[in-house]
């Protein structure tokens, strides 16, 4: 840093001493005004969403008769797991019609082994049982306790509030799928529901017809055909291929609260996520512990939930009419 040299004669203006010290708190980079907001905003966040809901409920955990996955902690697997509680019309791509009636088991068999590739079947189911335990001990009854202690609009507020801290994501991926739609609605919501909304607690954009979206880089390189590669079941993290992991990644790296919290203490980096984690799991306390109590096999639930709503989001909702099968002529 240059120092400033000033005259003898300017020394003693006030002026000038309150000049320094503007000047100063400008290059001082690690309290910049935004940053400090951010932080009291997020330490605020965590200790109300944290440490009361562990200290209400961590003595009752052990009591949890149900074990239920952690692999939820992803919000899209979130919004997967509530979607599976709709009604739903059957994906015709997944079903061979015989004429003679009923679907080709042979058929079925190979479609199932062209969906997933879990080559690490006994690894994964491993992962996932460790999972169910750090979801029983402690994730679910924080989740529990955090509907119980916050009011429903301050919830909602806080889920608000991280999916428009997210929105830069989604629009750098917007634009490098070509969605220009898609990306001047991100721009939209961003530019609205940052200021009227009050940061992004109340969905303003949503309100005036600017439907929520989301993109993320593991989208982005299915479009441009690169495939998922192996089902993965990670720690904490949960279900993911190495393609989602490799996007995971880079949308970590191009997200804003990531550059902003770079130099700040573990926990207070770490708060975003753990706000993420707890809002996503209460969101879908109902609907999880549904689909366990439903499914004869729960992983394989997980898995197949996983790669079904991974590939809704990366058509975008869309059905390539190409891709279907052609209606075979049936016999009067």
């Amino acid at each position: 840093m240059v120092p400033i040299v000033l005259p003898n004669w300017w020394e003693g203006s006030a002026r000038v001493r309150v000049s320094l010290r503007a000047t100063e708190r400008l290059r001082n980079k690690k309290h910049p005004v935004m940053i400090c907001a951010y932080r009291g905003l997020l330490l605020g966040l965590l200790a109300g969403v944290v440490a009361l809901p562990l200290a209400y409920s961590l003595p009752s955990a052990f009591a949890q008769s149900a074990i239920v996955s952690p692999d939820y902690f992803d919000a899209e697997l979130v919004a997967a797991v509530k979607a599976l509680t709709e009604p739903q019309y059957a994906d015709s791509r997944r079903v061979e019609v015989n004429p003679a009636g009923g679907v080709d088991p042979d058929a079925a068999a190979e479609l199932a082994e062209q969906s997933f590739d879990d080559r690490l079947e006994t690894f994964n189911r491993l992962m996932f049982t460790i999972n169910n335990v750090l979801d029983v001990t402690i994730l679910k009854p924080t989740a529990q306790a955090y509907r119980l202690l916050v009011p429903a609009h301050l919830r909602q507020g806080v889920a608000n509030v991280l999916a428009n801290a997210a929105l830069p994501v989604t629009l750098l991926n917007d634009v490098l799928q070509g969605e220009g739609e898609r990306a001047q609605t991100t721009i939209i919501r961003f530019a609205i529901n940052s200021t009227v909304g009050v940061g992004g607690l109340v969905d303003v954009a949503a309100q005036n017809g600017f439907a929520p979206h989301t993109e993320d880089f593991d989208q982005t390189m299915a479009v441009y055909g690169i495939k998922a590669g192996p089902f993965i079941m990670l720690p904490l993290f949960g279900p993911t291929t190495m393609r989602h992991l490799v996007g995971r990644a880079v949308d970590a790296a191009v997200n804003p609260t990531t550059w902003l919290l770079m130099d700040a203490a573990v926990v207070e980096s770490l708060s975003p996520t753990i706000a993420q984690t707890v809002t996503s799991r209460e969101s879908a306390l109902d609907q999880i512990d549904g689909l366990r109590q439903t499914s004869p096999d729960y992983y394989a639930a997980v898995r197949n939930l996983y790669y079904q709503y991974r590939e809704a989001e990366i058509r975008n909702g869309r059905i390539n009419v190409e891709e279907l099968p052609d209606i075979p002529d049936v016999p009067e």
